[in-house]
């Protein structure tokens, strides 16, 4: 989700304010047996993006 506000007349200037992951979901982007490195034992880890979890920030834009 994202609002935004851009100078008009030439559009050199724009701000942006970002929520990413609103509902805050989260999911993997892999999952990796590692039984062979515990000797047989059941071992996964899985990989989380930074998309995984929710963020926000703020975007400056100055056109030149």
């Amino acid at each position: 989700m994202s609002a935004g506000i851009r100078e008009s007349s030439r559009g050199q200037y724009q701000m942006t304010l970002f929520v990413n992951n609103v509902f805050d979901q989260d999911y993997a982007a892999a999952i990796i047996d590692l039984s062979e490195l515990y000797l047989g034992d059941t071992a996964y880890i899985q990989l989380l993006p930074r998309n995984a979890e929710r963020y926000a920030g703020l975007q400056l834009k100055f056109s030149f």
